[in-house]
């Protein structure tokens, strides 16, 4: 029996009033409401896109540290992911090396 209760993987709809109830050859006692609050990370943000000396894009990306993927469209419909990582870091930078396409949309996401 533990005085503490852990739970991990928690999603938007776990956030609410919870309690326990604890029972044993006394009785049972129902503990008061504890509120549960799910705060989501603050989605990751180009803060900077810059053109290199050879031709390569230079992207600059402050997030919460996390699992991302970056993508490319030249069209906003159409989407293709360049790479994915982990990374521990608040600020991050990807560096574009395929530049043959006239135009690219850059975008990145927090993936699970």
């Amino acid at each position: 029996t533990a005085s503490s209760y852990t739970r991990s993987n928690v999603e938007i709809s776990d956030a609410g009033s919870y309690s326990v109830v604890i029972t044993n050859v006394a009785g049972s006692v129902v503990s008061s409401n504890a509120i549960l609050e799910v705060h989501l990370p603050a989605p990751p943000q180009i803060d900077r896109i810059r053109l290199l000396p050879g031709g390569q894009i230079e992207l600059r990306v402050s997030g919460a540290p996390g699992h991302y993927a970056v993508e490319s469209s030249t069209n906003f419909v159409n989407w293709m992911e360049l790479t994915n990582f982990v990374t521990s870091e608040s600020v991050f930078e990807y560096i574009e090396v395929e530049t043959s396409l006239p135009q690219r949309f850059y975008r990145v996401k927090l993936i699970p």
